[in-house]
This record gives structure tokens, C-alpha cells and sequence, in this order.
């Protein structure tokens, strides 16, 4: 008997049976339809080893791919009862997004209703803080609201303004030490105590590259929650001026006042969507419009390019002189020591030693500069050596000066920034 070719979507339809179908008893693959076999170019191999090739493939990537999304989870659970549950999963719970990154929002679910996990619900809350990272960290990115976008408005329009939650932000609330026993699942050092531990608020975002949690108080994450369902931050009382500050999202874990977020309370202002993380003043009609758009405008430009062109630019203009100071296979220069002896010559300091410091100083501190390694303990070293030539040497150039220690301030005071080797540090350190 001669099989009739089945139409298109038939086919895709036996195929996806096929590669969704459980395994049978014993560990048998499942039998695909006759059909479908028929319609397989075997090429030397048989049609059924082709079919599975597809059913392993399909499942070890989505298992793989759950395994590095729930990477706690899994060491909680031991990696066989992980896999094992993962592979019932994905048969259950097949992609239903393009993205593999969209996949397994419905894991942290699954696994509460998985007999034999009744009382292993601190795993269940991994899982879930595991997720919101995960999807904090894909979240498109917005600029967050600034405190001069509602300072701006008008104070009669202030008072109830209704904000929405940055993309990136998350609130997790978990019956366990969440936050404590992730960590502690991933260096393998879970314990029984961390099971005793305060229920844990989290807020999570993703101020720069990598998410972050932030721990609040119960009474911050109640009005947090609140505040990102759609009430307003109209207060029904007055607060002293301390408790009127309005706050970018970036400081919400340090609210002076739970209860409330607010400059009046006699007006309401509803901003859109597009408000919520534009930065600046609201523009304002004709000429002036022009110009709150220009200031809008410039505001956007990121702290990161910011901090990155000033480390690059300031540790040249010190590279450069360290450069003139010395010879091949960096040996100080003769002309060096003639001039700390007699042009340079600085008090207590013997003039060999200090060519020395100086030299090495404007080689090894702009380097660490430009990496941004030590950041601000270098600006700092070449700003200590901008007075130093201010006081002792060239007292005369104090404008040149001013404006080298001006840059150094800021990377004094903001650090290396998101692009440098201490922010790559500090992040690979909250990830232990």
C-alpha cells in the first residue's frame, strides 16, 4: 500500500508530536507516525534514529539553556533531579517564543506543583528570584526617571503623580533568606541555618550592565508595590521637609519615608509611559521648549562615555610627560635629574629621589587610569601631583591646573565607571 504525501502543516504537526511525545516504558522512544517516516529523507540512516537525533537535540538545549537560567536551583536540587524534572518540563512546556532567552518563565511554577517539592519551598523562591533576574537582565533598556523631571512640573501638579517601575526593576518577596541562599547555592555552601533566616523584600535592577539586588525594609517593599500597581504618590498628611525629596529609582532602597513620596499633596498628575524615563524638565511651549529639549538632550549622555573619555584624556596629558623623562627600557633621562635639581626642586625631597617618584608616577598611575584599575586611588595619586606642581613648581599656571584637577575630582568622586577593570571586578565579586 501506497502512502498519500501528507500536506505541510500536517507534517509540522507529527513532527512537534513526535519531538514533544514523552519517553515511553522502559526508556522506548515513542513511534512517529507512519507518515511522517515516509516523508523523512533518511540518507543512509533510518528515518526513526533521524526523528531522534531532533527529540535530543530539542531537549538538551531547552535543558541546558533552564540549567544556566536556574543555575541555583539546580544545585539545590542536585543536577540529575534537575535535569530529569527539566526534560518533563520541556515536553510539557514547549517554547512559545522565537528567543531562547524568553524561555522558562514558567519553570518557577512548575516546580511548585511538583509532587515530592511540598516542603521545599526556599527552592521554589531561588527559582523565582532566579527568573526576575533573568528577565531584569534582558529587559530593554529605558533611562530612569530623574528627580528634576517632577521638580519641573508645576507645584500644583506635582502631588499625585502615578510612575511605573523602571523595565529592569523587580520585586521579589520570598518566605526565606532568598537572596542567602542563592549565594550560598552557588558556592556550595548551603546550610540549615540559612533556612532560619528573615523572609526576604528585594527590589532587582540593572543600573548598568549586570542586575542587582538591593535588600528593603517591609514597609518599603509595601509601598514599592503599591506605587508600581498604579496609585499615586499623593500623601493624605504633611511631612517635615526631609520626607519631600523625590526620588530616581536608583535611590529607592534608601527612602527616608515608606509611607509616602511626595513634594505636595493637593494635586494630581498622571505622567505617560514616555515620561517614565526621559530625564530632565518638561518641555515647555515655543523658544523655551526648544531649548528644555536641548538640556533633555544632554542629560541622556551616558555617565559611562562620560568618566571613560575624561580617564583617557587626563592620564595622557601624564603619560606624555612621564614619556619625556626617560629613555629606552624606561631609565630615567639624565635631563631628568638636572631638572629636579634645579628647575623642579622640591623641598625635603632629595632631587634623585623625587625624579624617581615622579617619573614612575606618570607612567604607572595613568596606566592603572586608562584600564580603570584602582581608579580612583589613581586620580587621586595624579591629583595629589597637580598640587605638587601647582604649589612648587609652575604656580603661575594655576588656570591649566584648575582644569586637571576639575577632571580628577570627578573620577575622584564617581569612580572609573561602568567601562573599567573595578567595575568588572565588583561585578564578578556580587556574583560570588
Amino acid at each position: 500500500m501506497q502512502l498519500t504525501q501528507p500536506d505541510l502543516s500536517t507534517l509540522q504537526a507529527n513532527f512537534r508530536a513526535t519531538v514533544l511525545a514523552d519517553i515511553g516504558a522502559e526508556g522506548a522512544e515513542p513511534k512517529p507516525p507512519e507518515a511522517l517516516l515516509a516523508a523523512v529523507n533518511a540518507n543512509g540512516i533510518p528515518p526513526e534514529r533521524r526523528l531522534a537525533i531532533h527529540r535530543n537535540h530539542f531537549a538538551t538545549t531547552l535543558v541546558d539553556s533552564l540549567g544556566g537560567v536556574f543555575e541555583a536551583t539546580r544545585a539545590l536540587l542536585g543536577p540529575d533531579f534537575f535535569d530529569a524534572f527539566a526534560k518533563h518540563y520541556v515536553r510539557a512546556h514547549p517554547p512559545s517564543a522565537p528567543g531562547l532567552f524568553e524561555y522558562g518563565g514558567a519553570f518557577p511554577d512548575a516546580l511548585a506543583a511538583a509532587p515530592g517539592l511540598e516542603d521545599h519551598g526556599y527552592v521554589i523562591d531561588v527559582a523565582q528570584l532566579e527568573w526576575a533576574m533573568h528577565e531584569s537582565f534582558h529587559a530593554p533598556a529605558a533611562l530612569a526617571l530623574q528627580p528634576t523631571r517632577l521638580t519641573a512640573l508645576p507645584a500644583d501638579q506635582v502631588g499625585n503623580a502615578v510612575l511605573m517601575a523602571h523595565p529592569t526593576v523587580r520585586l521579589i518577596q520570598a518566605a526565606f533568606p532568598v537572596h542567602a541562599l542563592w549565594r550560598g547555592a552557588l558556592d556550595n555552601a548551603v546550610d540549615g541555618d540559612m533556612l532560619q533566616g528573615e523572609p526576604a523584600h528585594l527590589m532587582l535592577s540593572r543600573p548598568s550592565l549586570d542586575v542587582e539586588l538591593a535588600p528593603l525594609s517591609p514597609a518599603t517593599y509595601s509601598f514599592l508595590s503599591a506605587l508600581f500597581s498604579g496609585q499615586s504618590i499623593w500623601c493624605r498628611r504633611r511631612h517635615s521637609s526631609k520626607h519631600r525629596r523625590i526620588w530616581s529609582w536608583r535611590d529607592i532602597g534608601g527612602l527616608p519615608c515608606a509611607d509616602c513620596l511626595c513634594r505636595r499633596s493637593e494635586h494630581r498628575k498622571h505622567l505617560t509611559e514616555g515620561d517614565m524615563y526621559e530625564t530632565g524638565r518638561v518641555p515647555r511651549e515655543g523658544v523655551l521648549g526648544i531649548w528644555d529639549r536641548l538640556v533633555n538632550l544632554s542629560e541622556q549622555i551616558p555617565m559611562w562615555l562620560i568618566l571613560l573619555t575624561t580617564r583617557i584624556g587626563v592620564a595622557m596629558i601624564f603619560l606624555k610627560s612621564g614619556m619625556t623623562k626617560t629613555t629606552t627600557g624606561l631609565n630615567v633621562a639624565d635631563g631628568t635629574f638636572t631638572l629636579f635639581e634645579y628647575e623642579y626642586a622640591l623641598p625635603v625631597i632629595p632631587p634623585d629621589i623625587a625624579a624617581y617618584l615622579a617619573t614612575y608616577a606618570e607612567h604607572i598611575l595613568p596606566i592603572l587610569l586608562i584600564i580603570g584599575l584602582f581608579g580612583r586611588l589613581s586620580a587621586l595619586g595624579l591629583l595629589g601631583m597637580t598640587l605638587v606642581i601647582q604649589i612648587f613648581v609652575y604656580p603661575n599656571l594655576w588656570d591649566i591646573h584648575l582644569f586637571w584637577a576639575g577632571a580628577l575630582l570627578l573620577l575622584v568622586s564617581k569612580g572609573p565607571g561602568a567601562i573599567s577593570l573595578d567595575a568588572m571586578i565588583v561585578r564578578f565579586m556580587d556574583r560570588r
